[in-house]
């Protein structure tokens, strides 16, 4: 769901935030969690945010490394046009 004033990619962070937000409770048992577990949990999720969003800065700093030739932004403005007009086939097909 959007929110006016709000960017998809805020909009799909704050998602994952509720996901985890409500499936918390499902896995641990809040009336019996300790200062240790949370320091546990809050230990684990640091790494797991870690170990996803790495590769993701990589690949980031590769496509911007790659994107500064005229070359290749001409490329990927191609690549991406071809996409478009090929998706708009297909819906025009389907109707």
């Amino acid at each position: 769901m959007l929110l006016p004033g709000r960017s998809e990619v805020t909009s799909d962070v704050d998602r994952g935030v509720e996901l985890t937000t409500y499936a918390t409770p499902t896995i641990v048992d809040l009336k019996t969690i300790t200062l240790a577990d949370y320091g546990i949990l809050a230990a684990l999720t640091v790494l797991v945010l870690f170990v996803v969003l790495v590769p993701y800065l990589a690949l980031a700093a590769k496509a911007r490394w790659f994107l500064k030739s005229p070359r290749a932004l001409k490329l990927l403005n191609r690549t991406a046009a071809g996409f478009m007009v090929g998706a708009a086939a297909a819906i025009a097909a389907r109707q």
